[in-house]
């Protein structure tokens, strides 16, 4: 910890920074003196970047151990909401997580009220959660002026439910360069570049991500969805099969298989895939917008539409980005399209 202090110091002599009191304390701020709860700290965080289930169970238990060291450690603490607001998101629903990790961000700012991460995850639970924008745009700002590398990929995606794709490209840029070994933030870029139907710039993000890390399974879903709007749907089939032969079966996964089956014609494929991913759906949170986009690849636009207000339902995650998702394009001239971002408190 004292050699981080003195590289920063170092790094802004060196540079010619003319830094205020306040600006040096904040380089060199330490949020905790136990050098073994900030091992763990760091260990909770490559854990949490796995963005698996099991991933973040054990980033919780780092995140945790570091807080047995020191109890006051709010990094730590915003750690354990940061991995309970990725269980909803991703796993779980938003229904089920959010609100226990709403209750942990507003502990933290209890003891740190800039900590940068605390502020990051109240704006991702109004972002997905309450679906409150102005709400998750002033979190994400105060974040984002503290530094927080996770305020601008989020950002990014506040920006991207506006349909503001540039302005969203930008801070999940920013995002990338202050985690650069994260598959995540690849993913998120390729992401990214999907929404703005530039889909060789995807490929290479997704194939970036999936270096960094090939079990990663949501960049297989951007590097597949890449090459189905490329017009190569068979090419997206195999990637998929590959992915789900080697155990990657994330319903956005499976569902991005039937819908790449949907647009290469193969209907049979693609209503098997929709029958295996309804049954597996009973019960369960993830499945409703991987449907809709196989209803939607087919051309069912009622069916695809009553997925759509399921997905609503239950927060998926996906949701917040109606405008810019290519795989709902046939639907946007829909009545029922515009009610949906009206539910959302999102303009037409």
């Amino acid at each position: 910890l004292d050699l981080q202090d003195q590289i920063a110091r170092d790094v802004a002599a060196n540079l010619r920074l003319h830094l205020t009191g306040e600006e040096e304390q904040r380089l060199t701020k330490r949020h905790t003196q136990n050098s073994a709860a900030y091992l763990l700290y760091t260990e909770g965080k490559f854990h949490f970047n796995k963005f698996t289930p099991d991933g973040l169970q054990t980033g919780i238990e780092y995140f945790q151990r570091a807080l047995n060291a020191d109890p006051n450690y709010a990094p730590a603490l915003a750690g354990v909401g940061r991995c309970k607001v990725l269980l909803g998101t991703l796993y779980l629903g938003p229904r089920v997580t959010h609100p226990e990790a709403r209750e942990l961000f507003l502990k933290v700012l209890q003891i740190d009220p800039t900590l940068a991460d605390a502020h990051a995850g109240l704006g991702t639970i109004h972002l997905f959660h309450d679906w409150d924008w102005p709400a998750a745009e002033r979190e994400l700002k105060l974040a984002s002026a503290n530094s927080g590398w996770m305020a601008h990929n989020i950002y990014g995606f506040w920006f991207a439910a506006h349909n503001r794709l540039p302005e969203a490209l930008a801070s999940i840029q920013r995002g990338q360069e202050v985690d650069p070994a994260a598959a995540p933030r690849r993913h998120e870029l390729a992401q990214c570049y999907n929404w703005m139907r530039r889909y060789d710039e995807a490929i290479v993000e997704a194939n970036k991500a999936l270096e960094l890390d090939a079990k990663f399974p949501l960049a297989y879903t951007q590097l597949s969805l890449a090459h189905v709007q490329q017009g190569q749907p068979g090419q997206a089939i195999a990637e998929l099969q590959v992915a789900i032969d080697a155990g990657q079966r994330h319903p956005g996964v499976v569902g991005m298989l039937g819908y790449a089956y949907a647009v290469a014609g193969q209907r049979a494929e693609a209503q098997k895939t929709l029958t295996q991913l309804e049954g597996m759906s009973q019960g369960r949170y993830g499945f409703a917008m991987p449907i809709a986009r196989i209803h939607a690849g087919l051309g069912d636009k009622d069916l695809a539409f009553e997925w759509l207000q399921k997905a609503c339902e239950e927060r998926d995650s996906q949701v917040i980005w109606l405008k810019v998702d290519p795989t709902l394009d046939n639907l946007r001239s829909h009545p029922r399209f515009a009610q949906l971002l009206r539910d959302m408190n999102l303009p037409p």
